[in-house]
Parts: C-alpha cells; sequence; structure tokens
C-alpha cells in the first residue's frame, strides 16, 4: 500500500521525529506553561496532543511544540536543535511557581490515518503515553515512550499498524506527505525569523481565547489589525524538486521570494510540491509565480491548497 493510500484510507506509520522533550512537573506546571505559550495547555484535552508555538516577546517564533499531558508532568517535545537553549529560556520565567522545567529522555514517533483511532491501547502499563492528534489533516496517534522502552513501543506500534492492514513509511515519504498536507516543518520551512501568521501556523498552534502569554499582544494584534508582508504558501510546478533558497520571482520579474522545503508529487506524475515564503499580494490560492533556477533556467509554478485527503 502506498504511502498516501495508507494514510487515507488505513494507517501509515512515521519515520523517526527529531524531537527532545521538555519535562515539566509540579502543582504549577499548567498554568505556568499557559503563559509562555500559543496554545492553550489549561484546557488541554488529556487523550489528545496539543500543538504550539514558543514566541519572543516581539510575537516572532522560537520553536514550536507538541504538548502531551500525563498525571504527574507536561511532555513538551520541541526541535532537538532548540531544546537546551528554550529549556534554560522558559526556566528564567520561574518565579514564584512551584514547577520545574528540564530536558529528559523521551522518544517522540506516530502513526497517520484513519485506522489509528481503532488501534490496540498503547501504553496501558504507562510504560508510554499514547495520545491523539487532529492537526495533520488526517487522524494521528503520537506516542511519547521513555528512551529505555521506545523501540519496544515503537515496535508495538508498527506490528498494531500492519495489523491493521496499513504501511511503515520512509523519510521522503513523509517529506511527500508533509507537502501534500501542508505541514511545514520547523528550521526547513519556518524559523525564528517569521510570526505565526507567515509561516500559516495561526489557526493550528494558536488560541485566540485564552489568557494571556509571551508575545501576545503582537500575535493578536497582527491577527486584528494587520497583515503580514509575506506567507508560506505551497507550489506546483513540473520536474524534480527545486532546493531550498531558490528564487521566486513574480511574472512581471520582480522578486516574491524564496523557496523551502520540496519533495516529489505523490497525485500528479512529473510535477513537484514544494513550499515557499512568497510576498502575500501574491500568496493567493491560483496565483502563478515563476521559479528561476541557478542554471538560468525557470519553471512556472502555481500556489496550491492542502491536495489531501
Amino acid at each position: 500500500m502506498s504511502a498516501i493510500d495508507a494514510t487515507i484510507k488505513s494507517a501509515w506509520v512515521m519515520p523517526p521525529i527529531d524531537r527532545r522533550a521538555l519535562v515539566i512537573e509540579g502543582p504549577d506546571r499548567m498554568t505556568w506553561l499557559n503563559g509562555l505559550v500559543t496554545c492553550d495547555v489549561v484546557t488541554m484535552a488529556r487523550e489528545r496532543v496539543t500543538y504550539g508555538l514558543a514566541v519572543q516577546k516581539n510575537g516572532r517564533i522560537v520553536s514550536d511544540m507538541f504538548v502531551i499531558a500525563t498525571d504527574d508532568k507536561l511532555l513538551v517535545f520541541v526541535p532537538s536543535s532548540v531544546a537546551d537553549s528554550l529549556c534554560a529560556s522558559l526556566d528564567a520565567y520561574l518565579i514564584m511557581e512551584d514547577a520545574t522545567i528540564r530536558v529528559g529522555d523521551y522518544a517522540l514517533f506516530g502513526a497517520l490515518g484513519p485506522r489509528t483511532a481503532s488501534l490496540p491501547s498503547v501504553g496501558d502499563d504507562m510504560k508510554w503515553h499514547s495520545r491523539g492528534y487532529d492537526g495533520f489533516g488526517v487522524p494521528a496517534l503520537l506516542v511519547a515512550a521513555p528512551k529505555a522502552v521506545a523501540n519496544e513501543a515503537k515496535a508495538y506500534l508498527r506490528d498494531a499498524v500492519l495489523g491493521e492492514g496499513g504501511a511503515t513509511g520512509t523519510v521522503e515519504e513523509w517529506a511527500q506527505l508533509r507537502a501534500h498536507g501542508f505541514i511545514p516543518e520547523f528550521s526547513l520551512d519556518f524559523d525564528a525569523s517569521m510570526y505565526p501568521q507567515e509561516a500559516g501556523l495561526e489557526t493550528r498552534a494558536v488560541s485566540f481565547t485564552k489568557g494571556c502569554y509571551l508575545g501576545q499582544e503582537v500575535v493578536c494584534m497582527l491577527e486584528m489589525r494587520g497583515q503580514v508582508r509575506r506567507k508560506l504558501v505551497m507550489l506546483s510546478y513540473e520536474g524534480e524538486p527545486l532546493p531550498a533558497k531558490t528564487a521566486v520571482v513574480a511574472k512581471s520579474g520582480d522578486s516574491a521570494g524564496e523557496t523551502k522545503s520540496a519533495a516529489v508529487s505523490l497525485l500528479e506524475n512529473g510535477r513537484s510540491l514544494g513550499f515557499a515564503m512568497v510576498k502575500r499580494t501574491l500568496a493567493d490560492v491560483g496565483s502563478e509565480l515563476v521559479i528561476a533556477s541557478g542554471d538560468g533556467s525557470s519553471r512556472v509554478a502555481r500556489v496550491v491548497e492542502r491536495t489531501w485527503p
């Protein structure tokens, strides 16, 4: 079964996720973290994963995160490259709160697809924690396990998915699925120079009904009163995927932005899908742009929507 068929019709095991866990413990852990991130931690459902962002005071992204609540702690999975620095940064905001934060030895992995909802219960013995997640556009299951039992948990999940007629995936297939599902990845498609709205994460990662948090004023002002100057979009074009930082220009020849990560389309033979950061005025679905390759050639690209499920 192909990756996209498994994702849409059955279940598909994701390749390893490069995340490290910030472990937050103590009675005030929920309310304290809630005041520092864009997602609503206090009202998060215990059986679901919550996705959010840490942002600076100026509203720009520091990191994205998957938050899992257990009975006695929060597991906050962030990109490995920022785990130590973000832990130190957040720790500086512990003043009077009864909470602690540290980098912990946990692994994060998961599966996509409708059959994930019917997988056998994972982690009844509390050696690992499984939670549903809704942000990929299809049902998903994310599993957090102490690294000491991670291989056991991964094998359990793999066998459960294969038992449902699903499939296991590769890094290359995940890149393709991310493109089709418009699932940008930190450091590849968005980074600390961007606002949540520029990365297209305002509906997926930001609560506009929770209380105050660090950077809220700028993020909310952008949403309610302003407009960002650039937007992350998905481009469809003929041929093999082009490398990141390839120039994108308007049909008039004016500079429009640059490409980010890209992958071969799973649905259209001979075409590729690629993230690109472009001027907001050129970001509407259906807009035609030109990708200027370094060899002097160019390709016409079209801004497209999420193409699955």
